[in-house]
Order: structure tokens, then C-alpha cells, then sequence
């Protein structure tokens, strides 16, 4: 296979045109009950006329990218037309060498011309076959009226078959699912086949990953056709004087659906791209997507509906019709096994920095150094200084910097993979990215030449002085003050909840103007050693074993030049700081998770119950969405964007996927598992107990999830602020 002919910004031009053809000649979403076999038949002949029933790998109008883009269009416009079994009868007839070969290949230019119009079924079922007939039954299928062929997937036999529905071996038994969506039971009684294509074992795990792809990715389509319509009615719905979306609760209602729709969307467009560059790994991410799509999507269509509240359940409403759509599809698309990650495709420059960081790994953090690390105290384990100063040495500690600052020009790709392998292993912390970021864009030269240095060089870890007992998330309201004076500044207050109390310097945030309005305009960004005189530093343990510090300024005097950027200029630094931190969380987060999760597999695979298959392949699932979304995340900073939604969503997803992990895992595993490091008989020396108290950590941090959820729904999606 050659991959896809098509850009994106072919792909592109393809959804828009299909969108609009479909609402001239489909309309507004309708069932199928509401659709003769005429109007069927002359819709898909336009359909094949677009060139959609030519689809197909390396094929002039598309690939699997293709498939999946107007497999999402259809799911959005409520129309069951099939255009996986024209894929998948163009793909294999290309492979394939059986004697009916010649039939096919004609057989196949009247489905490219729609005059024969197939839909795809998978039987699981014993069906018997000889030459040319064809005896069973097929249970479930969608029909769309007006198709002409039924191409089933016979796993027992191994082969294609391709089957007219219009003939006397056949008879059709209607049924119905959720209400609406109208189904054929298919009996076959010496039915004649005009066609078969044989299937080697790998073509059905193909053809499998292939239906259920575009299952998703026509859920998809539905569920964002009615996510749409649900945060249009809470901008438009008013109750109690306001628009129902400036209530908190339908903002992270629909905050939720936005993250879901948005992993979702990212996962498959990576495994249709896998697909089509001819990469083995696409069916994994393939099955993933469909995986986390079964529950998530469902889920966001009941929150739809609970948006749109009574409204949503008239039959004559369009969300309705979505409603079945989703859960059927997801019903219908089975499941997939269990297995361990993979690694995550890579572009070829990011795919050989990983080998190097692993095999730096396997030199400078050693097991003897790994040892020694775990036998200092938990709150000790994330420092060490001499580790830092090698990675700096090998210029990681400023990767993705500029050249002009010394940097190496790396993509933000290089730095989630960074984040992600020493997180894997385990290894100290090192570098200030986010600091490092704002210097570069804000500093002075000579804070540029001080700070840059020290934290290229693997001597800079930086504290984040934001929180106070009264303004977490609201910092607004902060009230450390920061007072001009002759000789520079004099700062007064206090914060709390500093994790990098002990990282030699730390910038805080002060209020610089008392009457400002807005209030955040008045506030200031100030970098300072954490030995000032005045500054008192008094840590305190936290619940999942490390600390943090209470830190009070008693008339800290700063020099003028001890100031980050412009006076009463901190909201904006703090954006640009905010946005780096949340696109390179995720992939630390997830290296943890993979640690752990590859931890879990072994253990499944010697001695775990049979209840372990099915949480590893659910975990599998949403760790896969979760490097999705890192990398969107990532993405965005590398084409110069703020990315806030793109980071939010990341942030929330990745924080909240590793509380559901732990938790799980502990079900899984008992009261064994609940056992804390040093216990006789902990299991994984108790880090998966630990890992779930460390779990809040990451979802309070960087911006609590709750605030999160309100970008999302302010900028992301346009909802009122309440």
C-alpha cells in the first residue's frame, strides 16, 4: 500500500463539499423509515458518482482518511449509507488471486459506477459454502435501502463473500434496535454468490479493525452533530434570567463531551494516517479508539441529552436520531482483546531521539543509581542534582529552546517524548521549562544570560510561588503585596502549597497596583533565590508522601531588576507559562502511567485473573487517547499558538485518567495492592497505593480540573461566564 493521495487540506475540502451535498440531497437527519428504496438508490449512486464507492488504499480519491471523514459526515447528517464494504472489496480485490478474480474485478466496476451498492456484514456464525452458494444467517445488519449487495466476513471459512439480496436464496426478516434503528436478519438458503475473496488471518483482523473504525468514526459524526446542537440551546435556553450555559453544571457537562469528541477525534485520525502509510500499528489504534469511543460517547449522548432536558426526548427533536445512532454502533462493533502499549508511532527524527533517551538511560540511570534512589525518603527522590547537570550536559534541559539562547531548535514532540521516558524510568527531575519560556519571551538580557544559563546547564530548578490561604484558583485575589521603593521592591505575604521549595530560586506572584480593575491587572512576576533575607520556608508533608511549604515574606527586598517583563504584566506571563506547563504535563503523566501500566501487563500475562484482559484493554484504550491529545497539545505550541483549550483538555483528561487508573488496579488487584512501601508483602513495593494518593496531585495542579473545565467552556466553546 502506497498511504493516501490526499492532503489535509484535501481531506478538508472533501468534508466540506460531502456535508453539503448530503444536507441538498438528504436533508435534515432523518431515519431510514423515511427513505424509499428509490430515493436509496438514487442517494447512493450520487454518493459513488463523488467518487466514494472508489475508496481505497493508495487509491487517486483516498484511503482509509477518506473513509473515516465521510464516515464521520454521514454519522452527522443521520445516514446509514455504507461505505466500508466498497473499502474494504477495493482493497482485498487488489490483493487477492482466487479464481473468481475476474468476476470480482467487473463486479467491482459496477460498485465504483453504483450500480451495485454493498453493505458489509461480519458473521460469527457457521456458514456453508460451496462454489457458488452460499447457506446461513447473518443476524443484525444494517440495510440501507436501496443496496443491492450484502458483502459478508465469514471468519469460520475465512472468506468474503459477496451476495445480491434480490434473489430467491435470500430472505430478509425485519427487526428493529433502540427504537429506530431498522435492521435485517439475513437468511441464506442456497444463496448464489456473484463473488468471494479469500482472507488470510491478518486481512480478518484488517477487516475487523477496519468496520469498527468506521463505526467510530460515524458515532463520531453523530455525537458532534448533537454536542453542537446541546451547546447552541445553552447559549440560547434561558431560565432564572440567564442562559442555561452560564450555570457551572452544563458548563462541564458539555466541557466533558468537548474532551471526549476532541480524543476521539485525534486517535482515529492517527490510525487512518497509520493505515495509510502502511504501518502495522494502525489496528491497535484503530481498536483503541473504537474502545474508548464504546463508553465515552455514549456517555457524552446522555449528557446531550441531559442539556436539552425534555426537548431532547421528541421524537420529531434531531438529537433523538443521534442518540441511537451512537449507541447502536458502539453496541454493534464488538470489542477488542488485551494486550500491551505499543510504542507510539513517531516521525523518524522523533522516533531516533527516543532511542537515544533510552539508551542514555540505560548509561546514566542505572539500576545500582535506581536503587540507591528509592532507599532515600519519598519527598527526596525527585532531586538529584548531579543527573540533572548530565542531562544538561547533553542539552536536553533546553531542547526545544532557540539557537539564539543556546538552544537545540527541537519540536515540543521531542520534549513529551523526553518527559515521557524519564517518567517511564523513574529518573529525578530536572530543567524549568515553563520558567524557561517565560524568560525568553519576557526577560531582561541580563535575567536572559543569568537564568537561561543556569537552567541550560542543569543547575536551574525553579519554585512556583502563585497560591495564598485566600486565592488558589482565583489568583486575582491575591494579596502578597509588592511595594516600590527607592531601591527596587519590598515584598509582604505569604503562599502555601510550593512543591519546589527546594529548587535555589522560584519566581513569585505579587500585587503591584491595589486598585486595579480588573484586579488581576495589578499583578507583577518577581524571580528571586529562595535564600533571600526575609523569605522563611516551612515545609509540610502531604498525604501521598512528599512536601510542600508554606512560604512567608517578611519586607523581602528586591532589586529593581529582579522583576519578569513589564510592571502589572503577570496575567500575560502566567498565560504563556500556564499554556507550556499544561502541553508538557500530559506526557509526564502518561510516562508514569506506562510504568505502571507495563507493570500491570506482566503481571496479567503470569498470575492476574481474567477480569485483568478487559482493564488492561480499557487503560490501553485511554492511554492512547491520552498521547493524542498530548500531542494536539504539542502541536499547538509548536505552531506558535497558545493552545489554552488544546492544553485544558490534555491536562484534564491525562490527570483524571491516572486517579481511574490507580483506582481500578487496586480493585483488580486487593487488599494486597493497598499494601504501602516497605510492608512485607506490598506488590510493586507498594508504588500503585502510592500513585493514587500522588494521583490528586496532578489534577489539583497546573489549574484545578474544575477550572479547566470552565476554559474549556468560556473559550472553547463560547458558553456565557456565569
Amino acid at each position: 500500500m502506497t498511504g493516501s493521495l490526499l492532503s489535509d487540506a484535501d481531506r478538508e475540502l472533501l468534508r466540506g463539499s460531502f456535508r453539503r451535498f448530503l444536507q441538498a440531497q438528504w436533508g435534515v437527519p432523518r431515519t431510514p423509515l423515511a427513505c424509499t428504496a428509490a430515493q436509496g438508490e438514487s442517494l447512493m449512486r450520487e454518493i459513488a458518482g463523488l467518487g466514494l464507492f472508489d475508496l481505497g488504499p493508495g487509491r487517486d480519491s483516498g484511503g482509509a482518511a477518506e473513509l473515516f471523514v465521510a464516515a464521520e459526515e454521514l454519522g452527522r447528517a443521520a445516514c446509514a449509507v455504507d461505505l466500508t464494504a466498497s473499502f474494504l472489496l477495493n482493497e482485498l480485490a487488489d490483493r487477492s488471486s482466487n479464481d473468481s478474480d475476474e468476476g470480482a474485478r467487473g463486479w467491482l466496476r459496477s460498485m465504483r459506477e453504483g450500480v451495485v451498492r454493498p453493505v458489509l456484514a461480519a458473521s460469527e456464525a457457521a456458514l456453508q459454502a460451496d462454489r457458488d452458494t452460499l447457506r446461513g444467517s447473518v443476524i443484525g445488519v444494517e440495510v440501507f435501502p436501496g443496496s443491492t449487495h450484502v458483502a459478508i466476513v465469514a471468519a469460520s471459512l475465512r472468506r468474503l463473500f459477496v451476495v445480491p439480496l434480490a434473489q430467491p436464496g435470500v430472505r430478509l426478516q425485519a427487526q428493529s434496535a433502540m427504537g429506530g434503528i431498522e435492521l435485517q436478519s439475513i437468511h441464506l438458503e442456497a444463496a448464489a454468490i456473484d463473488a468471494w475473496l479469500a482472507l488470510d488471518e491478518p486481512a480478518m483482523f484488517d477487516a475487523a479493525s477496519l468496520a469498527r473504525g468506521s463505526l467510530c468514526a460515524r458515532s463520531l459524526g453523530a455525537a458532534r452533530r448533537a454536542f453542537e446542537l446541546a451547546r447552541q440551546y445553552a447559549v440560547d435556553r434561558r431560565q432564572f434570567g440567564k442562559p442555561i450555559g452560564a450555570f457551572q453544571a452544563v458548563q462541564h457537562r458539555l466541557a466533558n463531551c468537548h474532551i471526549a469528541i476532541e480524543g476521539i477525534a485525534e486517535l482515529l485520525s492517527f490510525a487512518a494516517a497509520l493505515r495509510d502509510a502502511d504501518r502495522s500499528e494502525w489496528r491497535f489504534y484503530a481498536d483503541s479508539a473504537f474502545a474508548h469511543a464504546s463508553d465515552a460517547l455514549p456517555r457524552c449522548m446522555l449528557d446531550v441529552q441531559h442539556t436539552f432536558g425534555a426537548i431532547g426526548y421528541a421524537q420529531e427533536h434531531e438529537s433523538p436520531r443521534h442518540f441511537r445512532r451512537v449507541h447502536w454502533d458502539m453496541l454493534s462493533g464488538g470489542g477488542r482483546g488485551a494486550g500491551g502499549m505499543p510504542d507510539r508511532p513517531l516521525d523518524p527524527d522523533a522516533q531516533a531521539f527516543r532511542g537515544e533517551v533510552r539508551r542514555w538511560l540505560a548509561d546514566h540511570w542505572t539500576d545500582a543509581r535506581q536503587q540507591a534512589q528509592a532507599a532515600r525518603p519519598f519527598h527526596l527522590r525527585d532531586r538529584d542534582p548531579q543527573f540533572a547537570k548530565c542531562v544538561g550536559a547533553e542539552g536536553w534541559a533546553s531542547l526545544t529552546w532557540p539557537s539564539r539562547f543556546g538552544g537545540m531548535e527541537r519540536p515540543v514532540t521531542h520534549q513529551l517524548v523526553l518527559a515521557e521516558e524519564m517518567e517511564r524510568n523513574g529518573a529525578p527531575r530536572f530543567g524549568a521549562p515553563i520558567h524557561a519560556a517565560a524568560i525568553m519571551a519576557f526577560g531582561s538580557d541580563a535575567q536572559q544570560a543569568e537564568h537561561l544559563r543556569r537552567i541550560a546547564q542543569g543547575d536551574g530548578i525553579y519554585g512556583i510561588a502563585y497560591s495564598e490561604p485566600d486565592a488558589g484558583s482565583d489568583l486575582a485575589s491575591l494579596r502578597t503585596s509588592a511595594t516600590r521603593t527607592d531601591e527596587g521592591w519590598v515584598i509582604r505575604g505569604q503562599k502555601i502549597w510550593m512543591t519546589t521549595y527546594w529548587g535555589g530560586h522560584m519566581w513569585v506572584l505579587a500585587r503591584t497596583d491595589a486598585a486595579a480593575s480588573p484586579p488581576h491587572a495589578g499583578l507583577s512576576l518577581f524571580l528571586m533565590p529562595t535564600d533571600t533575607p526575609g523569605v522563611s520556608i516551612v515545609p509540610a508533608d502531604t498525604m501521598y508522601d512528599g512536601k510542600f511549604a508554606n512560604v512567608f515574606f517578611d519586607d523581602v527586598k528586591l532589586l529593581p531588576e529582579a522583576l519578569l517583563g513589564e510592571v502589572n504584566d503577570a496575567w500575560r506571563i502566567l498565560t504563556l507559562a500556564l499554556s507550556v506547563e499544561r502541553a508538557v504535563i500530559g506526557g509526564g503523566i502518561l510516562g508514569r502511567l506506562l510504568q505502571s501500566f507495563d507493570e500491570l501487563v506482566r503481571w496479567a500475562r503470569q498470575t492476574g485473573p481474567e477480569a485483568a484482559a478487559g482493564l488492561i484493554g480499557a487503560f490501553g484504550a485511554r492511554i492512547a487517547v491520552g498521547q493524542a491529545l498530548a500531542q494536539r497539545s504539542a502541536n499547538a505550541v509548536d505552531q506558535a499558538r497558545a493552545g489554552l483549550v488544546e492544553a485544558a483538555v490534555c491536562k484534564v483528561f491525562c490527570s483524571e485518567l491516572m486517579e481511574d487508573f490507580f483506582e481500578a488496579a487496586l480493585r483488580l488487584g486487593g487488599p494486597a495492592w493497598a499494601l504501602s512501601e516497605g510492608a512485607s508483602d506490598a506488590v510493586f513495593g507498594g508504588r500503585f497505593e502510592q500513585r493514587l494518593r500522588h494521583s490528586l496531585m496532578h489534577v489539583i495542579s497546573g489549574g484545578t480540573n474544575d477550572i479547566q473545565r470552565n476554559l474549556i467552556a468560556y473559550r472553547g466553546l463560547g458558553l456565557p461566564r456565569h
